[in-house]
Parts: structure tokens; C-alpha cells; sequence
């Protein structure tokens, strides 16, 4: 467990970093997604759904759509939380924000945090969903030696599994069987 740790101690995910933000009713279309992902969700701040979030794919901003019942206390609170999360969890992209800021206009908006903190909790989702189908369709075994992710043609059966754990030495791993957050981590590694 200890190598496990050691490959991914630098790896938070951004659900981690900022739990109180969350994406539900993920609509994503793959194949219409080109510069940015074609999808649509919705926004909650401490499990209360505030606003809808879109993006047509075609590389133009996200756009949102506040509920009725959404407070500017909320609003305030979402993009403070964005903002924080730009500044610890992508430092570069923090500062070409404010950089952009200051340089194009006076006027000062805070959207372009919340675009990115969305944008990661989107692609931790969809990754997650595409880690997932693949666990379910094959054993996944990580090189510890190479920090190499790879996959075998078995399913992953409990017969299988068995079978690869007496084939594998203790520098391989088998990431079908850690827990599910850990396998988050260690597919963004090492992927």
C-alpha cells in the first residue's frame, strides 16, 4: 500500500479539493464535443441544486442558467469556492485568469474560476464513468517498477483475479481490486 501512496500522493481530485461543489444529471454527447465537452449538468452547492450548466462543444463558454430559488449568497459562495480551488489546485491557470483580468478589463468576474472548477469536476466524472467500464471489462494490472497501466484479456472474475494475483509478483498491482477513489487517482497518473 505504501507504493500505492507514494504514486499517487501528488494526485487530488477536484471533488477532494472542493467537496461542497458537485455535478448531477450529467448529459454528455462525445461525439459532438470538439474544443470543450458537449454536455449539461447541474450545479449544487452543499447538495442544493442552484444552476444549470451547458456548453455547446464547439469551444465558446459554458452558460448558465440560475434557479428561481438560487441566492447571490450562493452565487458568492460558489465563486469564492472557485476561486480558491483555481488558486491551490492549478496555480497557472489562476494566474492567467487574473492576468487576463487586469489586462482586457476593469471589471472584475469571477465565472472563469467557476468554468474551470466545473470543468474538472466534469472531467473527473467522465473519467470515472470510462474507468469504470473498463474495470468491469477487463483486469487492469499497474507495474509498480514502470508505473505502466495496462490491461489483460480477462474479465474480472473472482477465478481471474485469483489467477493473475499467483502469476503477478508484488511489483505488479491489480487495480480492479483497491477502492474506488484510489483507482480514480492511479488511472490520472498513470494513464
Amino acid at each position: 500500500m505504501h507504493d500505492i501512496d507514494n504514486l499517487i500522493k501528488k494526485t487530488r481530485l477536484a471533488s477532494e479539493f472542493c467537496p461542497r461543489v458537485g455535478l448531477r444529471s450529467i448529459q454528455h454527447n462525445r461525439k459532438s464535443s470538439n474544443d470543450t465537452h458537449h454536455f449539461r449538468a447541474q450545479v449544487d452547492l452543499d447538495d442544493v441544486t442552484i444552476m444549470r450548466v451547458e456548453n455547446e462543444g464547439r469551444g465558446g463558454d459554458n452558460y448558465y442558467h440560475m434557479r428561481r430559488a438560487t441566492t447571490p449568497e450562493q452565487i458568492q459562495t460558489l465563486t469564492e469556492l472557485a476561486r480558491s480551488f483555481c488558486e491551490e489546485a492549478k496555480p497557472e491557470t489562476y494566474s492567467e485568469i487574473v492576468r487576463k483580468q487586469v489586462l482586457v478589463t476593469a471589471i472584475y468576474d469571477d465565472f472563469p474560476f467557476v468554468d474551470v472548477l466545473l470543468g474538472s469536476l466534469l472531467n473527473e466524472q467522465l473519467t470515472l464513468i470510462d474507468m469504470r467500464k473498463a474495470l468491469n471489462q477487463r483486469i487492469h494490472i499497474i507495474d509498480m517498477d514502470r508505473s505502466l497501466l495496462y490491461d489483460t484479456d480477462k474479465r474480472p472474475t473472482q477465478i481471474h483475479l485469483d489467477h493473475s494475483k499467483k502469476i503477478l509478483g508484488s511489483k505488479h498491482l491489480i487495480l480492479n481490486e483497491l477502492d474506488e477513489p484510489s483507482q480514480l487517482k492511479l488511472w490520472l497518473t498513470i494513464n
